[in-house]
């Protein structure tokens, strides 16, 4: 229930940016790219990120209940250009908004952000 009320309240506060608009990146659905350049965390070479994938078409992608978007927050080293996924919401409305239908809050390790890919998308508008 925390973390559900973090994600709505969170939400409310966002200023989501468009970053990139109808985009398809590698594997991915036609989808606008938003991040909260207001709530960045920056140390050192690290910067952490909320972004925000609203997609342009109804996802059912790997859940029963279809969606509309998706948000994040994700470290980034940008002079090793990796990524580590922190937690991320799934939507069944559009901008993050509605139920949320599925939620995580475990840490990842750390990748290296491939090209073309949406994690590269990101990189390149923050680092």
């Amino acid at each position: 229930m925390a973390l559900f009320c973090f994600f709505i309240s969170f939400n409310i506060f966002a200023e989501w940016k468009i970053i990139e608009s109808s985009v398809m990146p590698s594997g991915y659905p036609e989808m606008d790219i938003y991040i909260d350049f207001d709530s960045l965390e920056k140390k050192n070479n690290i910067i952490g990120v909320w972004s925000l994938f609203d997609f342009n078409s109804n996802r059912k992608k790997h859940y029963p209940t279809a969606f509309y978007s998706i948000k994040t927050f994700q470290k980034i080293n940008c002079k090793s250009k990796l990524n580590q996924l922190v937690q991320f919401s799934v939507h069944n409305g559009e901008m993050g908004n509605g139920e949320i239908i599925n939620s995580n809050k475990n840490i990842q390790s750390w990748t290296q952000i491939e090209l073309g890919s949406v994690n590269e998308i990101i990189w390149k508008k923050i680092c």
